[in-house]
This record gives C-alpha cells, sequence and structure tokens, in this order.
C-alpha cells in the first residue's frame, strides 16, 4: 500500500554530500548516503489524506540526513502527477480541483517522498448512499472479504435465505504510524437488532497481581534512549570493538552508576558499591553491599546466573544473536541492587512495580557518554521483606519470580541495542513498538522452553495447560502478563495501536500478538525472523519488518486485526485469520479455575453492535482496528456506511483503511 511508503534515496555529491558526510569515488557517484525525504502536514509525519474539492492542505518537507536530523537550508521542489486532481504550489499548498487520487512528490537531489491525496464528493446525513438488491454479498458462515476504505461507501450485506444473516467487520487503520488518527463514523440501513453475545462486550477484569510499570518503562526505553540517540556515531571505532580480556572474582567490589533518573543517564553519575556473588559462563551476579537484610542467598544468586547461563543465554543468542563484549569479560553483570527499590515507581502506591531494567547508556564509552558504565549489564529488583528501601515490600519469593522474566525480557533489549550499537553499526535504536514486542516474544520463547513440549502452532488451550503442571507454572511466570497486555489492547482497539511509538502496555500486548501471528504465518522455523529482526538487522521499525518478511506488514496487520476475532470462534476460516499459537478465546473463560493468575472471564475484545437509528463516531488510531457485528434479516439487504469525519459533511474512507467482513452466522 502506498501509505507505507518511505523516502527514496537517491545518490548525491557537492555541497550537500560534504554537508552530510557522504564521499563521492569519481565526483559523479556517491559511495553511500543515508539521506532521506520527509512530508509533513502540520506537526505530524504525513499519511495518506482525503479531501473535498476546493479545501486544501499545506504540507511541508525535511531532508533528512542518516541519523533522521533535519538538514537546515535544503529546499525541495513540489508536483503532482494529477493536476486534473490535485495542485500543488512551491510552497506546498495542496488544491483539491478534482475527484480521484493525485501522488504529491516533494523532491531533493537527495531523494522524494512521495504524498498520497484523495479527492472524493462529499456528502451529508440525508444523502449517504443506500443499497439495493443486486448489491448484496455473498459470503457462506466462516467466509471473509476484505473492502477498501472508498469502497465501504457502504458495503451491503444481504439477509440469509433461511433466516437473519449476522456479520463481523473489523475496519484497520493502515496509516504508517499510531498518530495517523482517523474520525470514523458508522450506521446501518436495514438492519435489526442483534441478541445479546458474549464476543460483544466484556468487563475489564485484571489479576490482583502487581504489573510492570509502564510510566518508567516509557522512559527507560523510550525517553531517555532518544535522548541518547544523537550519541549514536559520535564515539571512535575502536572503542567499539571490545576492551582487553579480564578476569572476575568472586567477593570483588565494583562500583556502577544506577541513576536512570529522568535525561540520558550520562550526567550526575550515582555509584554504588556491589560485590561479586557468584561467576557463571555468562553471567555475574553483583549484589549492592547496602541492600536490605533478608535478601537472596548465595544459593539464590547461583541459581539466578545458572538460569541465565543454561537458559537465557542460549534462548536469546540462538534466536536473537550474541551481545557485543565491550568491556572484554564476555560475560554479563547482573546488579542486584536498591536502586531499583528506591525509584520513585517502586514506592508504596499503585498497583505497578519496576521489576528491574537494562540501560542502553551502559554501551558507550565514557568518551561518548560520562555515566556509561562500559558493560553489558542489567538492574534488578532486590528482596525487601521490611520495606527499607522506601516502604514498599518485597518478599524473596516475589522478587525471584520477577527476576526470571526480567532477564529473558531485558536481555533481548540488551541483544538488540548493542549489536546495533558495536556489531550492525545501525545508526538508531529500534522502535519502542517492535523492541517490547520482541522482548515479550523472548518471554514466550522461555515459556515454550520451560513447558514440557509445547511450542508455536499448536493452539495452546486450556487442556494443554491443564494436563501439563510444568506449562502452567510457566505460563504464571512467562506469559500471565502478556496476557494481560494484550487483554488491555483488545479493551480498545480504535484507540491503540499495534505500531505504537510510545511503549505503552497496550501497544506492547498487541505487537506480541501480531509478531507471533507474523511468525505463524510465515514458512519454516520462526527463528528466522527473529534473527532477521535483531542479528541481522540494517533497519528500524515497519522498514525493519518490511526487510525480514519480504514483503510489506501492512496485509498481516490488516488480517491479524481480523484474525482477533475470527480466531476459533468462525468455522472454516482462512488461515489467515486463524492465530495458530494460541487459543485464548478458551483460555480466558478458565484462566482462573487453572490457577493462571487472572480471573475467569469472557473473551474481552470489544465488538459494538450495529443497530436501527444507531450511529458510532469513534477515533481510529494507525495500527487500530474497530470492531462491529450486524445482523440483516432473512432476504433483505442492509447498508452498513463508513464515513469520514463526526459532522457533515463527510467523505469516504482513504485506501489506507480496510475493512474485513466476517459471516458468522
Amino acid at each position: 500500500m502506498r501509505a507505507w511508503r518511505r523516502g527514496l534515496v537517491a545518490p548525491i555529491c557537492g555541497a550537500l554530500a560534504s554537508t552530510v558526510l557522504l564521499a563521492c569515488s569519481d565526483g559523479t557517484s556517491p559511495a553511500a548516503t543515508g539521506v532521506s525525504v520527509r512530508i509533513r502536514l502540520g506537526l505530524a509525519e504525513f499519511d495518506e489524506q482525503t479531501i473535498a474539492i476546493g479545501e486544501s492542505l499545506q504540507l511541508s518537507a525535511e531532508v533528512l540526513n542518516e541519523t533522521g536530523d533535519p538538514i537546515d537550508g535544503q529546499n525541495v521542489e513540489w508536483s503532482s502527477d494529477r493536476t486534473d486532481v490535485a495542485t500543488v504550489s512551491g510552497t506546498g499548498r495542496v488544491n483539491a480541483v478534482g475527484l480521484g487520487t493525485a501522488q504529491i512528490t516533494a523532491r531533493h537531489a537527495a531523494g522524494e517522498e512521495i504524498a498520497i491525496v484523495n479527492v472524493a464528493q462529499s456528502f451529508l446525513a440525508t444523502d449517504l448512499p443506500d443499497c439495493g438488491a443486486a448489491d448484496a454479498l455473498t459470503l457462506g458462515v466462516g467466509e471473509a472479504l476484505v473492502v477498501a476504505g472508498p469502497d465501504a461507501l457502504p458495503i451491503c450485506l444481504g439477509g440469509g435465505a433461511d433466516g437473519d444473516a449476522e456479520y463481523a467487520m473489523a475496519a484497520v487503520n493502515l496509516g504508517s504510524t499510531a498518530a495517523s488518527i482517523l474520525q470514523v463514523r458508522i450506521d446501518g440501513v436495514g438492519v435489526v437488532q442483534s441478541a445479546a453475545s458474549t464476543n460483544r462486550v466484556s468487563t475489564m477484569l485484571l489479576s490482583d497481581r502487581p504489573t510492570t510499570n509502564e510510566r518508567f518503562h516509557n522512559r527507560i526505553r523510550g525517553e531517555i534512549p532518544a535522548s541518547l540517540e544523537h550519541r549514536l556515531n559520535t564515539f571512535p571505532e575502536a572503542e567499539a570493538l571490545g576492551g582487553p580480556s579480564y578476569q572476575i572474582g568472586v567477593d570483588e567490589v565494583l562500583s556502577f552508576n544506577v541513576n536512570a533518573a529522568p535525561g540520558d543517564g550520562c550526567a550526575a553519575p550515582d555509584l554504588r558499591g556491589g560485590r561479586v556473588r557468584y561467576v557463571g559462563e555468562h553471567a555475574v551476579a553483583v549484589a549492592d553491599t547496602m541492600n536490605p537484610a533478608g535478601g537472596f542467598t548465595d544459593a539464590d544468586y547461583k541459581a539466578l546466573v545458572d538460569f541465565f547461563d543454561d537458559d537465557v543465554w542460549p534462548l536469546v543468542t540462538e534466536n536473537f544473536g550474541e551481545p557485543s563484549d565491550i568491556d572484554g569479560t564476555q560475560k554479563v553483570y547482573i546488579f542486584f541492587t536498591r536502586a531499583v527499590n528506591e525509584l520513585g515507581e517502586n514506592q508504596p502506591r499503585g498497583s505497578s512495580y519496576v521489576g528491574g531494567f537494562f540501560f542502553n547508556r551502559d554501551l558507550f564509552p565514557t568518551s561518548s557518554c560520562e555515566g556509561s558504565n562500559v558493560a553489558e549489564m542489567f538492574y534488578l529488583l532486590v528482596p525487601d521483606p521490611t520495606g527499607e528501601t522506601g516502604g514498599r515490600a518485597f518478599s524473596p519469593e516475589f522478587v525471584y519470580r520477577s527476576n526470571l522474566n526480567v532477564l529473558v525480557h531485558e536481555f533481548q533489549h540488551l541483544v538488540n541495542d548493542s549489536r546495533r550499537l558495536h556489531v550492525n553499526h545501525v545508526l538508531e535504536w529500534e522502535e519502542g513498538w517492535l523492541g517490547e514486542g520482541l522482548s515479550h516474544i523472548a518471554e514466550e520463547l522461555m515459556f515454550f522452553r520451560k513447558s514440557d513440549g509445547l511450542g508455536p502452532a499448536e493452539n495452546i488451550g486450556p487442556v494443554a495447560l491443564a494436563e501439563n503442571q510444568r506449562a502452567s507454572d510457566a505460563f504464571r511466570i512467562y506469559q500471565l502478563d502478556n496476557l494481560e497486555r494484550l487483554k488491555r489492547f483488545l479493551q480498545e482497539p480504535a484507540g491503540h495501536s499495534v505500531i505504537g511509538g510510545a511503549n505503552l502496555l497496550e501497544t506492547r500486548g498487541a505487537s506480541r500478538s501480531f509478531l507471533r501471528y507474523s511468525a505463524d504465518q510465515q514458512p519454516g522455523e520462526d527463528t528466522a525472523l527473529w534473527q532477521a529482526l535483531v542479528r541481522d538487522t540494517r533497519h528500524a521499525g515497519l522498514a525493519n519488518l518490511e526487510a525480514a518478511l519480504g514483503m510489506e506488514p501492512a496485509d498481516l496487520i490488516r488480517d491479524w486485526a481480523a484474525a482477533l476475532y475470527a480466531d476459533d470462534l468462525l468455522p472454516g476460516s482462512e488461515a489467515r485469520f486463524q492465530l495458530p499459537s494460541w487459543n485464548f478465546r478458551a483460555i480466558w473463560p478458565v484462566a482462573g479455575t487453572l490457577g493462571l493468575g487472572t480471573p475467569n472471564q469472557n473473551y474481552p475484545l470489544i465488538v459494538r453492535p450495529i443497530e436501527p437509528t444507531q450511529v458510532y463516531t469513534e477515533e481510529l488510531s494507525g495500527g487500530g482496528a474497530l470492531y462491529t457485528r450486524a445482523v440483516v434479516p432473512a432476504d433483505q439487504v442492509a447498508a452498513i456506511r463508513y464515513v469520514l469525519g463526526s459532522t457533515p459533511p463527510y467523505l469516504p474512507l482513504p485506501a489506507r483503511v480496510q475493512v474485513v467482513v466476517m459471516r458468522v452466522d
């Protein structure tokens, strides 16, 4: 789809080449370039837009260097491929003059970017089209059809020959960013009142266990890495190749900077001493010398390091690649420190906590980041039975179980970021939604490893978990939080995004589910996909996913969104509308009975009924989906009308919105 097209890069030399540090081999062609063009509408990156004749848009364009920063003083040339549809001035003002679709190009010597502008007829509410008998779609139960946005005005649905016909629809916004928000209005003419259904609305029930803190995660994996990104190309290459070999001894006292306050972590170091408690093959347990009493024993530290060596290291390195070794120790430090407990997010309020973190600040040499520990390392929560570190008590049993999952999750982040910085030399971090999704995939892979024989594409449901104690135990440790995050997305799928830039719990739940779906839809072992996304990558975000899949992700996102409704519900549905690895529809209603750590409840996807005189207006995020149901009387035709806008005049939806229509009954 055109909505996913990014800037096209062309060779340049001369003045701009010197500005962006390009090398020209013969005076006419450069050796390399990472320069691109980005079109904006206001402050937001442009995505496909639909406007009416006589309306206009003011576009602007930036020329970006290889790190994504604007280059000052660069101009672009604007053009339209359909001046009978839309004209564009030299300053980027687009005027709609006729019906159709125009490609508006911002061209620079370094490359170009294309903006898609649809010009459509506008409608008042009384003018919205209806359906005739000859227009009705013919679908059997379990069958589905994809309708592009402009054709969703109207969607004509036929009733059954012997009774009412029920349909479900998933309208998916395939905009390239979560900020590509559209105001969508939906109504139905000729529909009847639908019967109550457990698929329609579910009460949100969360487990009573604490969850990981979203605010801190957004800071440590979003805001701070963004502030560090300008340092990615500021250190000498020699410093990125690893330090001298170094042997670590038990009882050795080390010093680490634990400052994780807002900022980039490079200033105002907060040094804490730590004593080496156990040295394993790939990891070293270091305990803060000021940790509270009643904490882990030497046996606990050994057990956690052994878990890292025997399970975490082989699983993560096989699937995502090996980390760098910038300090020459060939080991990862696990710093068990009260500094994690002392974080504001771990004080006695709310129901969330920070179990630990990896800080990519530590991957830089001190010449680029003074506060760096120049080591591959994690910071983990420690037991505090009396709440000495701030009033909130954490038992050794709770912290130990938390540490297991944190080690898996954060090691993927460490591998991902260290390979970008020191191995693949990619001058940008992974985007938050994809980086978090991959860490949650690592958790899922650990579930498979620990579940005594369960694996991908087995449609794991309650029977498999009930009959396998190791699997149900592993589910509580490595999958329960993923279930809770997916639930949050399903409760508000239109307002959230699978490709959201922020590290929201809803986005993280959706991205793990989508990545698992994507792997299940590909031939061969899913390890190849994880390796392409991390071990061998030269890209980030959607570009990374497209390169790894060998295809644009838009169709997969659309079909995954439909599968969230259709899987294990619609008999005979196509494979692309199924989630082969999990049967969450069956797990949720008995989760409490199985002791999985969350209450019994209905499948939580919100599906809104389209009923007589009912009109819905809702914001639909890029990467989000809006689910509806409609019942059509026997031998009748109903018109389901999707339009753009909350008030008249209305416009047809742009092509980047696609509606999957599914016959339910």
